[in-house]
Protein backbone atom coordinates (compact mmCIF):
# COMPACT_ATOMS: atom_id res chain seq x y z
CA UNK A 1 0.00 0.00 0.00
CA UNK A 2 0.97 3.52 -0.77
CA UNK A 3 1.97 5.61 1.66
CA UNK A 4 0.57 9.47 2.20
CA UNK A 5 4.15 10.84 2.27
CA UNK A 6 4.60 8.66 -1.33
CA UNK A 7 1.19 9.79 -3.08
CA UNK A 8 2.18 13.67 -2.16
CA UNK A 9 5.75 13.20 -3.41
CA UNK A 10 3.74 11.70 -6.54
CA UNK A 11 1.57 14.89 -6.89
CA UNK A 12 4.28 16.91 -6.13
CA UNK A 13 6.32 15.06 -9.53
CA UNK A 14 3.48 15.25 -11.58
CA UNK A 15 2.59 18.70 -10.63
CA UNK A 16 -0.88 18.10 -9.25
CA UNK A 17 -2.55 20.68 -7.42
CA UNK A 18 -4.42 20.95 -4.24
CA UNK A 19 -3.33 18.11 -2.87
CA UNK A 20 -1.52 19.69 0.89
CA UNK A 21 -4.57 19.47 3.37
CA UNK A 22 -5.92 16.36 1.58
CA UNK A 23 -6.20 12.70 3.48
CA UNK A 24 -5.21 9.14 1.78
CA UNK A 25 -8.51 8.68 0.95
CA UNK A 26 -8.94 12.30 -1.22
CA UNK A 27 -5.05 11.75 -2.17
CA UNK A 28 -6.15 8.84 -4.06
CA UNK A 29 -9.11 10.30 -5.59
CA UNK A 30 -7.45 13.02 -6.48
CA UNK A 31 -4.84 11.22 -8.49
CA UNK A 32 -7.62 8.69 -9.91
CA UNK A 33 -8.98 12.05 -11.94
CA UNK A 34 -5.71 13.02 -12.94
CA UNK A 35 -4.83 12.60 -16.55
CA UNK A 36 -1.68 10.62 -15.43
CA UNK A 37 -3.24 8.12 -13.47
CA UNK A 38 -2.95 5.20 -15.77
CA UNK A 39 0.66 5.17 -15.50
CA UNK A 40 0.65 5.65 -11.83
CA UNK A 41 1.87 2.91 -10.25
CA UNK A 42 4.58 2.61 -13.23
CA UNK A 43 6.01 5.85 -12.13
CA UNK A 44 5.42 5.77 -8.52
CA UNK A 45 6.89 2.00 -8.03
CA UNK A 46 8.46 1.39 -11.02
CA UNK A 47 11.92 -0.58 -10.10
CA UNK A 48 14.70 1.27 -10.40
CA UNK A 49 16.46 0.83 -14.37
CA UNK A 50 19.62 -1.00 -14.09
CA UNK A 51 23.00 0.72 -13.72
CA UNK A 52 24.96 0.36 -16.86
CA UNK A 53 27.57 -2.70 -16.02
CA UNK A 54 31.47 -2.28 -15.37
CA UNK A 55 33.45 -3.42 -18.02
CA UNK A 56 36.98 -4.48 -17.15
CA UNK A 57 39.47 -4.55 -20.00
CA UNK A 58 41.77 -7.61 -20.25
CA UNK A 59 43.34 -9.27 -22.90
CA UNK A 60 43.23 -6.05 -25.11
CA UNK A 61 39.39 -5.58 -24.89
CA UNK A 62 36.82 -4.69 -22.31
CA UNK A 63 34.95 -7.78 -20.67
CA UNK A 64 31.61 -7.16 -18.41
CA UNK A 65 31.57 -7.48 -14.67
CA UNK A 66 29.64 -10.11 -14.49
CA UNK A 67 30.97 -12.27 -17.57
CA UNK A 68 34.17 -11.76 -16.35
CA UNK A 69 35.21 -15.00 -14.25
CA UNK A 70 33.81 -17.26 -16.93
CA UNK A 71 36.34 -15.08 -19.22
CA UNK A 72 39.40 -16.11 -17.09
CA UNK A 73 38.58 -19.68 -18.19
CA UNK A 74 38.31 -19.27 -21.83
CA UNK A 75 40.62 -20.49 -24.09
CA UNK A 76 41.51 -16.79 -25.79
CA UNK A 77 42.60 -15.62 -22.60
CA UNK A 78 45.01 -18.81 -21.89
CA UNK A 79 46.25 -18.29 -24.89
CA UNK A 80 46.76 -14.80 -24.16
CA UNK A 81 48.47 -15.27 -21.00
CA UNK A 82 50.89 -18.09 -22.41
CA UNK A 83 51.52 -15.95 -24.57
CA UNK A 84 52.24 -13.17 -22.21
CA UNK A 85 54.60 -16.06 -20.35
CA UNK A 86 56.27 -16.91 -23.32
CA UNK A 87 57.66 -13.07 -23.80
CA UNK A 88 58.93 -12.71 -20.47
CA UNK A 89 60.88 -16.31 -20.24
CA UNK A 90 62.41 -15.34 -23.59
CA UNK A 91 64.55 -12.45 -21.76
CA UNK A 92 67.23 -13.02 -19.19
CA UNK A 93 66.77 -15.20 -16.06
CA UNK A 94 66.64 -13.29 -12.94
CA UNK A 95 65.79 -13.97 -9.14
CA UNK A 96 62.46 -15.95 -9.13
CA UNK A 97 59.42 -13.97 -7.91
CA UNK A 98 56.50 -15.42 -6.39
CA UNK A 99 54.25 -17.17 -8.91
CA UNK A 100 50.50 -16.31 -9.34
CA UNK A 101 47.58 -17.31 -11.48
CA UNK A 102 46.31 -15.34 -13.90
CA UNK A 103 42.98 -15.56 -12.35
CA UNK A 104 44.94 -13.81 -8.86
CA UNK A 105 46.66 -11.42 -10.50
CA UNK A 106 43.66 -10.46 -12.63
CA UNK A 107 41.17 -10.09 -9.44
CA UNK A 108 43.60 -7.84 -7.63
CA UNK A 109 43.35 -5.85 -10.79
CA UNK A 110 39.07 -6.20 -10.79
CA UNK A 111 39.12 -5.20 -6.97
CA UNK A 112 41.49 -2.35 -7.27
CA UNK A 113 39.12 -0.97 -9.74
CA UNK A 114 35.77 -2.35 -8.09
CA UNK A 115 37.31 -0.32 -5.35
CA UNK A 116 36.94 3.39 -7.14
CA UNK A 117 33.05 3.00 -7.48
CA UNK A 118 32.58 2.57 -3.65
CA UNK A 119 33.88 5.97 -2.79
CA UNK A 120 32.47 8.87 -2.99
CA UNK A 121 33.12 11.81 -4.54
CA UNK A 122 35.03 13.88 -1.95
CA UNK A 123 36.66 10.63 -1.32
CA UNK A 124 37.30 10.42 -5.09
CA UNK A 125 38.80 14.03 -5.28
CA UNK A 126 40.95 12.84 -2.06
CA UNK A 127 41.83 10.02 -4.19
CA UNK A 128 43.20 11.92 -7.08
CA UNK A 129 44.72 14.59 -4.71
CA UNK A 130 46.89 12.43 -3.24
CA UNK A 131 48.47 11.00 -6.45
CA UNK A 132 48.94 14.04 -8.16
CA UNK A 133 46.16 13.41 -10.55
CA UNK A 134 45.29 17.11 -12.19
CA UNK A 135 41.96 17.96 -14.34
CA UNK A 136 39.41 16.32 -12.41
CA UNK A 137 38.02 19.30 -10.43
CA UNK A 138 35.70 20.48 -13.62
CA UNK A 139 33.83 17.14 -13.54
CA UNK A 140 30.86 16.41 -11.97
CA UNK A 141 29.53 13.08 -12.28
CA UNK A 142 30.73 10.36 -10.18
CA UNK A 143 30.76 8.24 -13.31
CA UNK A 144 33.23 10.66 -15.45
CA UNK A 145 35.43 11.12 -12.07
CA UNK A 146 36.01 7.72 -12.00
CA UNK A 147 36.28 7.21 -16.05
CA UNK A 148 39.23 9.65 -16.13
CA UNK A 149 40.38 8.62 -12.38
CA UNK A 150 41.20 4.69 -14.67
CA UNK A 151 42.55 6.54 -18.11
CA UNK A 152 45.05 8.36 -16.09
CA UNK A 153 46.08 5.06 -13.94
CA UNK A 154 46.12 2.99 -17.00
CA UNK A 155 49.15 5.71 -18.30
CA UNK A 156 51.05 6.39 -14.89
CA UNK A 157 52.92 4.43 -12.94
CA UNK A 158 51.26 4.77 -9.27
CA UNK A 159 51.05 2.02 -6.71
CA UNK A 160 46.99 1.35 -7.67
CA UNK A 161 47.96 -0.26 -10.70
CA UNK A 162 51.63 -0.44 -11.72
CA UNK A 163 53.74 -3.84 -11.87
CA UNK A 164 50.39 -5.73 -11.23
CA UNK A 165 51.03 -7.80 -14.25
CA UNK A 166 54.39 -7.18 -14.84
CA UNK A 167 57.58 -9.32 -14.15
CA UNK A 168 60.76 -8.07 -14.14
CA UNK A 169 61.63 -6.11 -16.78
CA UNK A 170 64.61 -7.02 -19.19
CA UNK A 171 65.80 -4.20 -21.91
CA UNK A 172 63.76 -4.06 -24.90
CA UNK A 173 64.80 -3.14 -28.27
CA UNK A 174 63.50 -1.28 -31.17
CA UNK A 175 63.47 -1.25 -34.85
CA UNK A 176 64.22 2.52 -35.79
CA UNK A 177 62.85 3.42 -39.44
CA UNK A 178 63.48 6.48 -41.79
CA UNK A 179 60.23 7.52 -43.74
CA UNK A 180 60.52 9.26 -46.51
CA UNK A 181 58.71 13.01 -46.26
CA UNK A 182 57.86 15.40 -48.94
CA UNK A 183 58.72 18.85 -46.66
CA UNK A 184 61.95 20.17 -48.16
CA UNK A 185 62.59 22.06 -44.20
CA UNK A 186 62.86 18.33 -42.83
CA UNK A 187 66.15 16.58 -42.52
CA UNK A 188 64.73 13.22 -41.41
CA UNK A 189 62.01 11.44 -40.34
CA UNK A 190 61.99 8.47 -38.11
CA UNK A 191 59.48 6.34 -36.93
CA UNK A 192 59.82 3.79 -33.57
CA UNK A 193 56.90 1.14 -33.88
CA UNK A 194 55.11 0.12 -30.44
CA UNK A 195 56.46 -3.61 -31.25
CA UNK A 196 56.25 -5.13 -27.79
CA UNK A 197 52.81 -3.97 -27.73
CA UNK A 198 52.81 -1.89 -24.29
CA UNK A 199 49.70 -0.40 -23.00
CA UNK A 200 51.38 2.35 -20.52
CA UNK A 201 52.83 5.46 -22.47
CA UNK A 202 55.13 6.20 -19.73
CA UNK A 203 56.76 2.65 -20.44
CA UNK A 204 57.06 2.86 -24.50
CA UNK A 205 58.11 6.63 -24.04
CA UNK A 206 61.24 6.01 -21.79
CA UNK A 207 62.65 2.82 -23.68
CA UNK A 208 63.09 4.39 -26.60
CA UNK A 209 64.81 7.62 -25.06
CA UNK A 210 68.22 6.40 -25.61
CA UNK A 211 67.45 5.79 -29.36
CA UNK A 212 65.81 8.81 -29.35
CA UNK A 213 68.65 10.79 -27.68
CA UNK A 214 71.04 9.57 -30.26
CA UNK A 215 69.25 10.87 -32.80
CA UNK A 216 69.30 14.60 -31.74
CA UNK A 217 72.77 14.80 -30.44
CA UNK A 218 73.42 17.56 -32.96
CA UNK A 219 72.96 21.26 -33.77
CA UNK A 220 69.02 20.65 -35.52
CA UNK A 221 65.66 21.26 -34.59
CA UNK A 222 63.36 18.54 -33.70
CA UNK A 223 59.36 17.47 -33.08
CA UNK A 224 57.66 14.42 -31.72
CA UNK A 225 54.54 12.80 -33.03
CA UNK A 226 53.09 10.32 -30.91
CA UNK A 227 50.42 7.79 -32.52
CA UNK A 228 47.68 6.29 -30.55
CA UNK A 229 44.04 4.52 -31.16
CA UNK A 230 41.58 5.43 -28.40
CA UNK A 231 38.27 3.68 -28.49
CA UNK A 232 34.51 4.46 -26.43
CA UNK A 233 31.17 2.18 -25.96
CA UNK A 234 28.74 3.14 -27.84
CA UNK A 235 24.84 1.18 -27.43
CA UNK A 236 27.34 -2.04 -26.85
CA UNK A 237 29.43 -0.80 -30.10
CA UNK A 238 33.05 0.32 -29.74
CA UNK A 239 34.39 3.01 -32.17
CA UNK A 240 37.81 3.22 -32.36
CA UNK A 241 39.69 6.72 -33.28
CA UNK A 242 43.43 7.52 -34.00
CA UNK A 243 44.75 10.50 -32.23
CA UNK A 244 48.06 12.17 -33.31
CA UNK A 245 49.98 13.67 -30.32
CA UNK A 246 52.34 16.73 -31.28
CA UNK A 247 55.12 18.72 -29.62
CA UNK A 248 55.99 21.88 -30.83
CA UNK A 249 59.68 22.18 -32.86
CA UNK A 250 62.46 22.75 -30.17
CA UNK A 251 66.28 23.93 -30.92
CA UNK A 252 69.04 21.01 -29.71
CA UNK A 253 72.38 22.86 -28.93
CA UNK A 254 75.88 21.43 -27.39
CA UNK A 255 74.60 22.83 -24.28
CA UNK A 256 71.17 21.41 -24.10
CA UNK A 257 70.41 18.77 -21.37
CA UNK A 258 69.29 15.45 -23.45
CA UNK A 259 67.81 13.63 -20.62
CA UNK A 260 66.36 16.51 -18.95
CA UNK A 261 64.81 17.56 -22.64
CA UNK A 262 63.48 14.38 -23.48
CA UNK A 263 62.01 14.26 -20.13
CA UNK A 264 60.21 17.10 -20.66
CA UNK A 265 58.94 16.21 -24.20
CA UNK A 266 57.40 12.94 -22.12
CA UNK A 267 55.67 14.63 -19.59
CA UNK A 268 53.66 17.17 -22.45
CA UNK A 269 52.71 13.86 -24.39
CA UNK A 270 51.41 12.81 -21.35
CA UNK A 271 49.48 15.86 -20.08
CA UNK A 272 48.25 16.33 -23.47
CA UNK A 273 46.94 12.76 -23.29
CA UNK A 274 45.29 13.31 -19.97
CA UNK A 275 43.44 16.39 -20.65
CA UNK A 276 41.84 14.49 -24.04
CA UNK A 277 40.69 12.33 -21.77
CA UNK A 278 39.55 14.64 -19.21
CA UNK A 279 37.36 16.66 -21.82
CA UNK A 280 34.84 13.79 -20.71
CA UNK A 281 34.27 12.51 -24.39
CA UNK A 282 34.19 8.65 -22.97
CA UNK A 283 37.35 7.76 -24.78
CA UNK A 284 39.77 5.65 -23.55
CA UNK A 285 43.29 4.13 -24.61
CA UNK A 286 43.15 1.39 -27.02
CA UNK A 287 46.59 0.53 -28.35
CA UNK A 288 49.77 2.88 -28.56
CA UNK A 289 51.26 2.93 -32.19
CA UNK A 290 54.43 4.87 -32.52
CA UNK A 291 56.70 7.57 -31.82
CA UNK A 292 58.04 9.78 -34.50
CA UNK A 293 61.00 12.01 -34.18
CA UNK A 294 61.08 14.72 -36.60
CA UNK A 295 64.62 16.22 -37.41
CA UNK A 296 64.17 20.12 -39.34
CA UNK A 297 66.72 22.32 -40.44
CA UNK A 298 68.12 24.56 -38.24
CA UNK A 299 69.52 27.76 -39.21
CA UNK A 300 70.99 29.98 -36.80
CA UNK A 301 71.39 33.53 -37.14
CA UNK A 302 74.59 34.65 -38.31
CA UNK A 303 76.80 37.06 -35.91
CA UNK A 304 74.82 40.42 -35.67
CA UNK A 305 73.96 43.28 -33.74
CA UNK A 306 70.43 42.75 -34.22
CA UNK A 307 68.19 41.42 -31.56
CA UNK A 308 64.42 40.91 -32.44
CA UNK A 309 62.29 42.77 -29.42
CA UNK A 310 59.84 40.88 -27.36
CA UNK A 311 56.05 40.37 -27.99
CA UNK A 312 54.78 42.55 -25.57
CA UNK A 313 57.01 45.50 -26.43
CA UNK A 314 56.76 45.11 -30.47
CA UNK A 315 53.00 45.42 -29.72
CA UNK A 316 53.21 48.94 -28.09
CA UNK A 317 54.52 49.83 -31.67
CA UNK A 318 56.91 52.58 -29.38
CA UNK A 319 60.24 51.33 -30.32
CA UNK A 320 62.04 51.26 -33.52
CA UNK A 321 64.75 48.30 -33.54
CA UNK A 322 66.10 48.97 -37.47
CA UNK A 323 67.28 45.84 -39.17
CA UNK A 324 71.14 46.38 -38.85
CA UNK A 325 73.78 44.79 -40.91
CA UNK A 326 76.83 43.22 -39.72
CA UNK A 327 78.72 46.03 -39.17
CA UNK A 328 78.49 46.46 -35.08
CA UNK A 329 77.10 50.24 -35.19
CA UNK A 330 74.16 49.95 -33.45
CA UNK A 331 74.26 53.39 -31.85
CA UNK A 332 74.47 55.33 -35.42
CA UNK A 333 70.91 52.88 -36.74
CA UNK A 334 69.51 53.93 -33.49
CA UNK A 335 69.97 57.84 -33.85
CA UNK A 336 69.30 58.36 -37.61
CA UNK A 337 65.40 57.45 -37.30
CA UNK A 338 65.33 59.81 -34.07
CA UNK A 339 66.77 62.62 -36.36
CA UNK A 340 65.39 61.34 -39.78
CA UNK A 341 62.36 59.98 -38.99
CA UNK A 342 60.89 57.27 -41.90
CA UNK A 343 57.36 57.34 -43.18
CA UNK A 344 57.16 53.80 -43.61
CA UNK A 345 59.21 50.66 -43.21
CA UNK A 346 60.70 52.34 -40.01
CA UNK A 347 62.52 49.61 -39.65
CA UNK A 348 65.15 49.41 -42.65
CA UNK A 349 68.32 50.10 -42.76
CA UNK A 350 68.37 51.74 -46.31
CA UNK A 351 65.83 54.58 -45.21
CA UNK A 352 68.34 55.91 -42.98
CA UNK A 353 71.37 55.37 -45.52
CA UNK A 354 71.38 59.00 -47.06
CA UNK A 355 71.86 59.89 -43.39
CA UNK A 356 74.59 57.99 -42.17
CA UNK A 357 77.40 60.76 -43.19
CA UNK A 358 75.91 63.94 -41.98
CA UNK A 359 76.69 62.95 -38.71
CA UNK A 360 80.25 62.06 -37.77
CA UNK A 361 80.45 58.40 -35.56
CA UNK A 362 83.79 58.19 -35.29
CA UNK A 363 84.96 56.52 -31.48
CA UNK A 364 81.83 54.79 -31.32
CA UNK A 365 80.62 51.62 -31.17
Amino acid sequence: METVAQLKNYCRENKIRGYSKLKKVELIALIQNHSCFSSFHNDLFSKQKKKREHKIRCCGKFVKESSFNKHLQTKAHQNYKKKADADSTSTKTKKPKKETTSQEDHRDEFSNILRLHHMTIPQLHEFCRTRGITGYSKLRRKADIIAYIENVLFNRHFDFDSDLFSDTQERRLYTLHEVNTAFKSRLKTYDIQNEHNLMLSKDFLNDVSSLVRGLITKHLKVNFQFLCDYEKGKDEVMIEMEKNLKTENGVILESTDLVAYYRSIIQKLLTEMEEFVARGSGWTLAKIKSLEVRINKYNPLRESSYIDLPKVIKAKKAVINVKKENDNECFKWEILPALYPSDNHVDRVSKYKPYENVLSFEGTQ
